[in-house]
C-alpha cells in the first residue's frame, strides 16, 4: 500500500531538524495510512480482508472512512449486526457519509427497522429495500408525537362575511363565528407502519400504512388514515409499478370523506441518479355528509425523479373530476409538485410545494357571484428538518404555509403552522 503522505518534504528552514521531521510525519503519516480503506490484494478472500481489518479495530476507532469500509466487508459477509454497529459509529463521527448512509440503510433493512432505513435513504424504491431485506415479509414503522399551532384549524375562508347576489340588490350575511378560522394550539399523534417482501424476479411488493389523530379547542379533532399496496417488477426499459389505495378523513367525530385509489406508473433511468416517471390513476372520491358533491378523478402524471445524496423530485399532473351530480358540475385541475432533501448541520432538511390550479364548469348558485364558475389558485409549502438525538430517536420540526386565491370569497384561504415532533422508528 502506498500514501502520498508517507514521503513528506520539508522545506522549514529554523524549524525541526528535517530528519526529526521528516520521521514525526512519517508516524502521523503511517497511522493515517492504516486506517486509509483499500481493496484486498488479489488471492486474499474477504473473511481474510475482515480479520486484517478487525486487526486495526483500536487504533481507527475514531476514522469514519475505515469504520464505513469495515462495516461494509462485514455487510458482504453477512454479519449483519457486527456491520450495522461500525457503520452507525461511522455515521456519528461523519452523519454525512454517503456509503455509511447507504450500507446501514442496507443493514437496518436486513434487520427488519425498514422504516429507519428509509429515513437514511428516503430515495431507494421499496423494491431494493425489499431486496436488500432478503426473500420474506420486513416489518417497521414510526411512531411520532407533536404540539404544534395552526393558524386555521378548520380550513375556514379568510372572509368573515357572504355576499348574495338578489334582485333587490347585493345582500352580505355575516358567517357564524364556528365557521370563521379558529387559530388554537393542537396536540397530535401519527403512526406509520410498513411490510415490504421480495418477490421472484427482482419484483417487490410494498405495503403501507398511516393513521394521524389530531386534538384541538373547541373539539376541532381530525382523524385521517391512508393505506398503500405498491407492487413493483422491473421491464427492459426500466420498472413498472401499480398501486392501490385506501383514504378516510374524519372531522369531529363525522365521516367527511372517504377516496379509493388504482395507479399505473412506469419509471425509466434517462441519466444517472435521474430516471423520467410516466402515469395515470383514477380515484373515487365520497362524502357521506353530503353525497351531491361524490365525483371521480382521473389523472395523468409525468414527473422527474433524481436518487443521491441530495434527492429531489419535481410532478405535473393534469386531471378531470367527473362530477354529475355536483350543482358545479365537472372540473379540470392543473398541479404540480416539487420536493426533496438535502443534508443540513447534523441532520436533514426537507422541503415540499404543492400548486394547484383548479376550474369548475358552472356556477355553484346564481346568488354567488352572479352564477360565475369558481376558479381557484392554491399554493402550499412544508419545510421540515430532522435532527438524530439517538438511535432510532429524532426530533423533526415543521412549518407549513398555504395560500388559496379564487373569484369566489368564500374559497380564498390562508394558513400557517408550526409543529415540533419526537419520532421513534423502528
Amino acid at each position: 500500500m502506498t500514501c502520498p503522505l508517507c514521503t513528506p518534504k520539508i522545506r522549514r528552514p529554523g524549524g525541526l531538524p528535517s530528519a526529526l521531521a521528516s520521521f514525526c510525519l512519517a508516524v502521523l503519516a503511517g497511522a493515517a495510512c492504516a486506517c486509509t480503506p483499500t481493496e484486498p490484494p488479489p488471492g486474499q478472500t474477504l473473511a481474510d480482508h475482515e480479520r486484517q481489518l478487525a486487526a486495526r479495530a483500536a487504533e481507527c476507532a475514531d476514522n469514519a472512512d475505515y469504520l464505513a469500509w469495515h462495516g461494509a466487508v462485514l455487510l458482504a459477509l453477512g454479519q449483519v449486526a457486527a456491520a450495522a454497529e461500525r457503520l452507525e459509529r461511522a455515521l456519528l463521527l461523519d452523519p454525512q457519509h454517503p456509503r455509511a448512509r447507504r450500507d446501514y440503510a442496507r443493514a437496518l433493512a436486513a434487520m427488519g427497522a425498514v422504516a429507519a432505513a428509509r429515513e437514511l435513504e428516503p430515495e431507494a424504491s421499496g423494491a431494493a429495500l425489499a431486496t436488500a431485506a432478503g426473500p420474506r415479509w420486513r416489518l417497521g414503522g414510526e411512531l411520532a408525537f407533536a404540539l404544534g399551532h395552526d393558524s386555521n384549524l378548520n380550513n375556514a375562508p379568510r372572509a368573515e362575511q357572504l355576499t348574495l347576489t338578489l334582485p333587490d340588490g347585493p345582500l352580505t350575511l355575516p358567517l357564524r363565528p364556528e365557521a370563521r378560522a379558529r387559530s388554537a394550539p393542537f396536540v397530535q399523534a401519527a403512526a406509520r407502519l410498513e411490510a415490504q417482501r421480495a418477490l421472484p424476479g427482482g419484483a417487490g411488493l410494498l405495503l403501507l400504512g398511516r393513521l394521524d389523530t389530531r386534538q384541538a379547542p373547541a373539539g376541532e379533532a381530525r382523524d385521517q388514515g391512508d393505506f398503500n399496496a405498491i407492487w413493483q417488477w422491473p421491464a427492459d426499459l426500466g420498472l413498472w409499478s401499480a398501486h392501490a389505495g385506501l383514504g378516510t378523513l374524519r372531522w369531529r367525530a363525522d365521516d367527511v370523506e372517504t377516496s379509493t385509489r388504482l395507479g399505473l406508473r412506469h419509471i425509466r433511468p434517462i441519466v444517472p441518479d435521474c430516471a423520467l416517471a410516466l402515469g395515470g390513476e383514477a380515484t373515487w372520491r365520497r362524502f357521506p355528509a353530503a353525497r351531491t358533491l361524490d365525483h371521480t378523478q382521473y389523472a395523468l402524471s409525468t414527473a422527474w425523479l433524481c436518487d443521491g445524496r441530495t434527492p429531489w423530485s419535481a410532478q405535473l399532473a393534469i386531471a378531470r373530476e367527473d362530477a354529475a351530480a355536483r350543482p358545479s358540475g365537472d372540473a379540470w385541475r392543473l398541479g404540480g409538485l416539487l420536493g426533496g432533501a438535502r443534508p443540513f448541520a447534523h441532520g436533514r432538511l426537507e422541503y415540499h410545494m404543492r400548486f394547484v390550479w383548479r376550474r369548475e364548469a358552472q356556477g355553484q348558485s346564481p346568488l354567488l357571484a352572479n352564477g360565475a364558475p369558481l376558479s381557484s389558485t392554491s399554493l402550499a409549502l412544508r419545510l421540515s428538518y430532522r435532527q438524530p438525538l439517538a438511535a432510532r430517536w429524532a426530533l423533526d420540526a415543521s412549518l407549513e404555509a398555504e395560500r388559496q386565491q379564487a373569484n369566489l370569497p368564500l374559497y380564498r384561504l390562508r394558513r400557517e403552522a408550526l409543529a415540533l415532533a419526537l419520532v421513534y422508528t423502528w
